[in-house]
């Protein structure tokens, strides 16, 4: 397991989830990968962990309180007025509220 990065680590949690199947070796260590190189584990990242960890229901408090207490230090992007993601995408024809109908 050494050799998993984070995102082989993150994508393979998920996508046995996402198959309902429990890889209990994959489960069984992925919460040490992740406590240990924590700070090389996106947002996103992180999030999929959870997500397969919830998705079977495994209460796995070590892994949920590293990631609990890594979160409030990252800035998360925040959707609001005049953002990027909020202003009018135009159409093809020059319409801006074309998405919008």
């Amino acid at each position: 397991a050494a050799s998993l990065y984070p995102r082989a680590v993150a994508t393979l949690l998920y996508s046995f989830s996402e198959a309902e199947v429990r890889h209990g070796v994959l489960f069984y260590n992925a919460p040490e990968h992740v406590s240990q190189h924590i700070g090389s584990y996106t947002t996103d990242e992180l999030c999929m962990a959870g997500r397969a960890y919830g998705r079977f229901q495994m209460a796995h408090v070590p892994l949920f309180d590293a990631i609990s207490a890594a979160l409030p230090s990252r800035r998360l992007a925040a959707i609001g007025p005049g953002s990027k993601s909020m202003k009018p995408t135009p159409s093809p024809d020059g319409d801006e509220d074309a998405d919008e109908q």
